[in-house]
């Protein structure tokens, strides 16, 4: 876990406020804040799960386990002699025992998660700055010949209940920059990344995106646009190999997500994702750069063994997840696919602005291989989506009467989508041939 820096104060208040309205408009008790309890509770999780027999397994671990499971500090073997130590560790480098530099509402699962995200973020960015002054040449490759590498401030982060997978950046009262995510983020990004590398498979073996592609498109459609969030959504099984990248690869869709507003931060944009109101002007371009430093930090960023093409292949996916809930929400509310006047520029646009960043520059050579199959993975996600469609359209009214009616601590967010996939995936399957 690398060491975090202060979080400005008047920042977290106006999260810790946003999100005090949430849980008590929701019904929901205050939040448990034992952080260390809770990582270790969710690494016990992890060893109970590799002990289960396949058998046994109707779904894969939560999102927190396969995180905790993944860090190489707490999950090694050497881990168990000094557990207890390397956590408390860990715990002081987040500044997670430090009142007043994490919301005091945000979930442990969270929060843990957020810190590793927004460590290895910010230890990307000074990196790049320090050694881009220095000229060094795998820094000056990295960072172009973009200039804006300094952070003025680190923002505070958290979740919400936004609806929307994509960031926002709001300021505090007085000027600090705060950056929101919604609740089902890392839900999403787990979803994203299973669909992305199955679909990569398929078509590998096949030539085309086949059944366990045209599931998981269903699953993302009917957590996301149905229920309004993948958040309370069970991760699927997929054959090992593939669920060890999709780990990865969903680790870079969350790399790519913060990155994208810290990199606004970054070139003097606070205000380009209002939470309400129009976006100033400019947008489309102001979109393009952020999206290209966003690459460049999620390169140096994201944690990527096993899996070369994820630092490249997440953020296409995450595009592509866009694109494709765009579609899938005008078909379920039955309109045009988008506003003639929307101001934001599409999401192949930006995949197209975003990989021409590396192709033109000296990234070009190292990672022409991950860009192609990037751009396939996009195009295959949206090849499914034309098969989904149909009964999308068609299950539309029996879908809203599934959509989410209960609040506070007696809803059951997974019950709730567990019908809302079924109910789509009865319509999808016999479409299938």
């Amino acid at each position: 876990m690398l060491p975090l820096a202060p979080r400005p104060g008047a920042a977290v208040k106006t999260l810790e406020t946003l999100q005090e309205q949430e849980r008590s408009g929701a019904g929901l008790s205050p939040v448990e804040t034992d952080h260390a309890g809770a990582l270790k509770a969710a690494l016990a999780r992890a060893r109970t799960y590799d002990r289960m027999p396949a058998s046994g397994k109707d779904k894969g671990p939560d999102d927190f386990t396969a995180w905790a499971a993944s860090m190489p500090d707490f999950a090694s073997p050497e881990a168990g002699h000094d557990l207890d130590a390397r956590v408390a560790e860990a715990v002081r480098a987040a500044r997670l025992d430090r009142p007043g530099q994490w919301s005091k509402y945000e979930l442990p699962p969270e929060a843990w998660r957020l810190a590793d995200t927004c460590g290895r973020i910010e230890a990307a960015i000074a990196r790049l700055a320090r050694r881009r002054a220095s000229r060094d040449f795998t820094a000056l490759v990295l960072a172009g010949d973009e200039e804006g590498w300094t952070l003025p401030e680190p923002p505070a982060v958290g979740t919400l209940g936004t609806g929307r997978v994509s960031a926002t950046t709001r300021r505090a009262p007085s000027g600090e920059p705060v950056v929101l995510l919604d609740n089902g983020i890392f839900a999403f990004a787990r979803m994203l990344a299973q669909l992305g590398v199955t679909a990569v498979h398929e078509h590998r073996e096949t030539g085309r995106p086949g059944r366990a592609t045209m599931e998981l498109v269903s699953d993302l459609v009917a957590a996301q646009v149905v229920m309004g969030t993948c958040d309370g959504t069970y991760a699927r099984l997929i054959p090992p190999p593939l669920a060890a990248a999709a780990r990865v690869v969903q680790d870079s869709v969350v790399t790519f997500v913060v990155a994208h507003e810290y990199a606004h931060l970054l070139n003097g944009d606070l205000d380009a994702h209002p939470p309400a109101g129009p976006p100033g002007d400019g947008l489309r371009e102001r979109e393009f750069a952020a999206d290209g430093k966003a690459l460049r930090i999620t390169l140096s960023a994201a944690e990527t063994p096993g899996a070369d093409d994820a630092p490249v292949l997440g953020p296409v996916l995450f595009l592509a997840g866009l694109d494709l809930l765009d579609r899938a929400r005008a078909a379920y509310e039955d309109h045009a696919d988008r506003s003639a006047g929307d101001p934001c520029p599409d999401p192949r646009e930006r995949m197209t602005e975003m990989l021409a960043t590396v192709r033109g520059s000296q990234l070009g050579a190292a990672y022409a291989d991950s860009a192609a199959t990037a751009s396939r993975a996009y195009d295959l996600v949206l090849l499914a989506w034309d098969t989904v469609r149909p009964a999308v359209r068609e299950a539309a009214g029996e879908l809203a009467r599934h959509t989410r009616a209960g609040t506070g601590p007696s809803y059951l967010p997974e019950g709730a989508h567990r019908v809302a996939t079924a109910t789509l995936w009865r319509h999808v399957e016999p479409r299938l041939g």
